[in-house]
């Protein structure tokens, strides 16, 4: 089914291509050529190519270019890159035919899981070109369109994926031959710290523009000088000191006093204070955000500020006039030395202390590469805490984003490989194409040797077992709860909308056991902690509780807990549970009629009677 924005027949291209070039010709007898091509912006293409094929003329006239760049930018938002020049309609032709490819790979995923892998990585390899009929698919309002809307932002969060791995790759062109897509155009000449800190941000907030970013680091530059809160960098010098110490202590004192940046003593594990998205909006950061900040705006206000890699520390340096080094720290806002300024003897002291020696590539500037491989560990090291230590409900997909990005910046013989494709096989199995590069690099770059080996060959079995798992039609385990044989009989059908009797949440039902078969430990402690009377001889269901924070969170829980809500509450709890995202993974839509959500294709042959 086409839902695009316009609906043209198969044979349009085939259409289009009979049309001649461009000409001043006029149909004899008819308006002018320049009222008339203003008459036909206001038709269909469709009708445009028709009239194309009733005579010369006329086909002269519909072949404007002009005509066709009107209708292209009508219809289509996102552009790799704008045609130039004549090509506007064989452009047209062009993103006319990858909406099809789109359209058709995207209703096979959405109605039949073999194949679903490859469709998905074939509607990604056309990356910005994809987003226009990815964007109309989701107003889809069919059958089919919560589990539509559900593979739409999977393709979409695939495609921004690509492309986020394809900007890294301007830091890493020793990787670039092995990889499968291109390095995009940049957005500016050079690849800076703050682009590729809004690049982390972006490989989970396909939203985030980089604009929006930047435009916060200007408007804090802009009022540190219209404030008076630093000296413009024309300002006189100083008839004692150095202009560019005084005016780094200005800045120091305006971003870590003035506008309330501090470090995150208490919450140091919290995934956002390494998003610099988050920094500048909460104002609470870790070493290496909070000096990545001080660094941007210092550099706005013409004040430079290197980013010094100190162990277990990052700090800011300058470097004054009369070539005395200041290393800043932005964490601790002075708590140690007043004003957050260290001679290189008061970080000498503080190795020492630690027991490390002076190294001298402890106080030079770092690179990019070095500063964002910190920036990824600092995140994968946070998702390795224990889990009361972490205040994030995205820290995993921040994780698996990490992992991908070390694996650029460090492509041989990087530990986070394995991590990694655990995760690939498990939750991101669309994303087969970047382990197909990583092995194409590994096998290009790394030395032969057993850690090699061990790497080329589990990799390799990964990408051949998720290729081998796409193709094959799964043989579903068929659950009937009119089975006479099961016993005890489920009360309640899967996409049914229940109440928590005991802890009074919302949540729909999308699996369940005739008794329980999850965790012991669990058991143990929930039967324990909520007093069950049926104990695990008992109906258990898996269901997706409405939280907070606008997602769902899956929970087992057992029937005797287990009420339908008020028929008064039903329909608003269904609108709620509609607007979450992920419930497409198991459900079609809403039945209104019936009071409940319909199973996807797939589930339905498995639940049998619900």
């Amino acid at each position: 089914m086409m839902v695009t924005n316009a609906s043209m027949p198969d044979h349009f291209p085939q259409v289009a291509s009979s049309l001649g070039p461009s000409s001043r010709a006029c149909p004899q007898g008819s308006l002018p050529a320049d009222l008339i091509l203003d008459i036909l912006k206001n038709t269909s293409p469709l009708d445009a190519a028709r009239w194309g094929r009733s005579s010369r003329p006329w086909n002269q006239l519909c072949a404007d270019n002009l005509l066709w760049k009107h209708f292209a930018l009508r219809r289509w938002k996102h552009w790799k890159e704008l045609p130039t020049g004549s090509e506007w309609l064989e452009a047209f032709r062009d993103k006319y035919r990858k909406d099809r490819v789109v359209q058709t790979c995207l209703d096979s995923v959405v109605r039949y899981p073999a194949g679903r892998i490859r469709n998905l990585v074939t509607i990604s390899e056309l990356q910005v070109d994809a987003l226009d009929a990815l964007a109309a698919n989701e107003q889809h309002r069919g059958p089919d369109n919560l589990s539509r809307r559900y593979h739409v932002r999977k393709a979409e969060a695939l495609v921004n994926r690509r492309w986020v791995a394809s900007q890294w790759l301007h830091l890493c062109p020793e990787s670039q031959p092995y990889f499968s897509i291109l390095p995009s155009a940049l957005p500016q000449r050079t690849f800076t710290l703050e682009y590729g800190a809004w690049l982390i941000c972006k490989f989970t907030n396909r939203a985030l523009k980089f604009e929006d970013l930047t435009a916060q680091l200007d408007e804090l530059a802009e009022e540190a000088i219209a404030g008076g809160h630093v000296a413009p960098v024309d300002h006189p010098a100083p008839a004692h000191g150095s202009s560019i110490e005084i005016r780094a202590r200005q800045l120091y004192t305006f971003l870590f006093e003035f506008k309330g940046f501090c470090g995150a003593a208490d919450s140091f594990y919290d995934v956002k204070n390494s998003l610099l998205k988050d920094v500048l909006e909460r104002r609470i950061g870790i070493p290496i955000t909070l000096t990545l900040v001080y660094h941007a705006v210092g550099l706005r206000l013409g004040i430079h500020v290197d980013m010094i890699g100190f162990p277990a520390h990052f700090l800011g340096k300058i470097t004054t006039e009369g070539g005395v080094d200041w290393f800043i720290d932005c964490f601790r806002s002075g708590q140690e030395v007043p004003g957050g300024f260290k001679t290189r003897q008061q970080c000498e002291e503080i190795l020492a202390r630690h027991r490390l020696p002076p190294r001298e590539e402890f106080f030079e500037p770092s690179g990019a590469r070095e500063i964002f491989t910190r920036m990824a560990s600092n995140i994968i090291g946070i998702a390795n805490q224990p889990p009361a230590e972490r205040a994030s409900q995205t820290l995993g997909v921040h994780a698996y984003g990490s992992c991908m990005l070390l694996l650029l910046l460090g492509p041989v013989h990087n530990p986070r490989r394995r991590f990694l494709y655990g995760s690939l096989s498990s939750d991101y199995p669309e994303d087969v194409w970047f382990a197909e590069s990583d092995l194409a690099t590994l096998r290009a770059l790394a030395q032969d040797n057993a850690e090699r080996t061990l790497d080329l060959r589990l990799l390799s079995n990964e990408i051949a077992g998720l290729w081998a798992g796409d193709g094959e039609r799964p043989v579903p385990a068929v659950k009937d709860r009119n089975d006479p044989n099961l016993t005890p009989r489920p009360a309640y059908v899967v996409g049914t909308i229940i109440r928590h009797t005991k802890y009074d949440f919302y949540a729909v039902i999308y699996d369940w056991d005739r008794t329980f078969e999850g965790n012991e430990g669990w058991f143990a402690l929930q039967a324990n902690q909520e007093a069950m009377r049926d104990g695990r001889v008992q109906p258990f269901y898996s269901v997706l509780s409405l939280h907070p924070s606008g997602g769902t969170t899956p929970r087992y829980v057992a029937e005797e807990f287990i009420a339908l809500p008020p028929a008064a509450e039903l329909q608003s709890v269904a609108t709620k549970l509609r607007r979450r995202v992920n419930i497409g993974r198991w459900f079609d839509r809403w039945d209104k009629q019936n009071g409940r959500f319909v199973l996807v294709q797939e589930k339905r042959n498995v639940y049998i009677n619900g």
